[in-house]
């Protein structure tokens, strides 16, 4: 039986793919098994390198008292934190983008491997990026993905949703708006530049006759800022072309999703409820080698209810 706080320690060695290349990488994982009154009451797992403050995410064990026990669910796993840092690898040089992408995966599923009983990762979205590693400007991922794509990073690449159903159909609703050609007829340039201080001063007198223009020809807010996209050559492998459109697009564009796109009646913040990332979306990313961490040793030995064979299990080279 399970007396103390025990610490799993392991580096794991992978492979993620930035702009078309292999790029090595290894990572410290950690799975933190907390115990009260001699049961487990729950988990907190890290994955990080030099930087410790990278993905930190928690399962519920046992509740520590059984009035509490509606409140718990350890099917779920909850997101702590995500963060990007290029220390978030041992080496030091994690790619923002690519590297990002791979540490969330790398850690969702590792957690999947781990502890097969979970179906949902919940979190809520407050993610906000620079445009670059060293520009000044820093938009609200969230709403500047939406713009660009018509989702969130989370819904493009994990499938994400809204946990509670009826907030979801709502969000699902305002997001239509940015095809609605007659809402995009019922605002002039003026008006829109007015309401979002899009002026001379806050751009270069070419981006702002350029989005003039643009704004001029386009039929809704989609081909608005699809054209934006063509118009200065949107390319993700290509920084300088990121990081321009980012600039352009960072004063105003949460202001304007927020206000148009995705007002309501109710004034819902959509990205303050907890959202949903199904189990079952999360794909196998490359993994060299997988081993526990002989420089960090864990204070415990032993663990109930076949965790301790679930870890000593999973510590072997992936095929």
């Amino acid at each position: 039986m399970l007396e103390t706080d025990t610490k799993y320690n392991y580096i794991v060695r992978s492979i993620y793919k930035n702009n078309d290349v292999d790029v090595e990488s290894e990572f410290n994982f950690s799975i933190d098994v907390k115990v009260y009154n001699k049961r487990i009451s729950g988990y907190t797992i890290k994955l990080n390198g030099i930087s410790s403050d990278c993905v930190d995410m928690s399962i519920d064990g046992d509740p520590i008292d059984e009035r509490f026990r509606d409140f718990v669910n350890p099917n779920i796993a909850r997101f702590i934190k995500i963060r990007y840092d290029r220390d978030c690898n041992i080496a030091g040089n994690l790619h923002s983008a690519s590297g990002t992408n791979h540490i969330l995966q790398l850690c969702l599923y590792l957690v999947k491997l781990f502890f097969p009983n979970i179906t949902h990762f919940e979190f809520r979205d407050s993610s906000a990026r620079k445009c670059s590693d060293l520009s000044i400007y820093t938009v609200n991922s969230n709403t500047y993905f939406i713009a660009l794509f018509g989702t969130t990073w989370y819904e493009g690449l994990y499938g994400a949703y809204i946990r509670d159903i009826h907030n979801r159909n709502l969000y699902n609703k305002c997001i239509e708006r940015l095809h609605d050609s007659a809402l995009k007829s019922s605002m002039s340039f003026e008006q829109f530049a007015h309401m979002f201080t899009i002026n001379v001063t806050g751009q270069s007198r070419l981006d702002f006759e350029h989005l003039k223009n643009i704004y001029g020809y386009s039929k809704n807010f989609r081909e608005f800022f699809d054209a934006i996209k063509s118009a200065y050559k949107y390319n993700k492998r290509n920084n300088e072309d990121r990081e321009k459109i980012c600039e352009l697009l960072s004063p105003w564009v949460d202001d304007f999703i927020k206000r148009v796109i995705l007002h309501n009646e109710k004034g819902i913040d959509f990205f303050s409820l907890d959202w949903f990332i199904d189990s079952d979306k999360i794909t196998k990313p490359t993994i060299l080698n997988f081993e526990k961490n002989k420089k960090m040793v864990g204070s415990g030995r032993r663990v109930s209810n076949g965790i301790y064979m679930l870890i000593s299990s999973s510590c072997h080279k992936f095929d």
